[in-house]
């Protein structure tokens, strides 16, 4: 994405979606924004902010499952605050990599765990 639309959507985001997700979420509720997993052996190029190696990825998500109820994006936005007793938390993947697909997905079904990708 060029480096300009892209930072014009995060300005949107900021200034447009983070407060209404605020106004609707109790503070107990996350949302874990991943882009990218890659094996262990890789030596990540790029945007490291991008790219997590996969078993980083599946210490994040056994750390989650210890504190967090994992439910979809949807569910999530559609709580009630309040009427959860433990605290709350969505998967994303944005701009559907490659490792997402491939590594990421596999981990979480076999944890039974919703995400949800956004292509691009």
């Amino acid at each position: 994405m060029h480096p300009v639309v892209r930072s014009a959507l995060e300005r949107l985001g900021t200034a447009f979606i983070l407060p209404y997700l605020g106004r609707r979420r109790a503070a107990r509720s996350i949302v874990l924004a991943y882009h990218n997993v890659v094996p262990d052996e890789w030596d990540v190029q790029g945007d490291r902010s991008l790219h997590i190696r996969q078993s980083e990825f599946r210490d994040q998500l056994d750390l989650l499952c210890s504190t967090h109820r994992v439910v979809s994006l949807g569910d999530l936005l559609n709580e009630i605050p309040g009427n959860v007793d433990e605290p709350s938390a969505a998967i994303t993947f944005d701009d559907a990599y490659r490792g997402a697909l491939e590594l990421a997905l596999p981990e979480l079904e076999r944890r039974g765990l919703p995400a949800t990708v956004f292509v691009a």
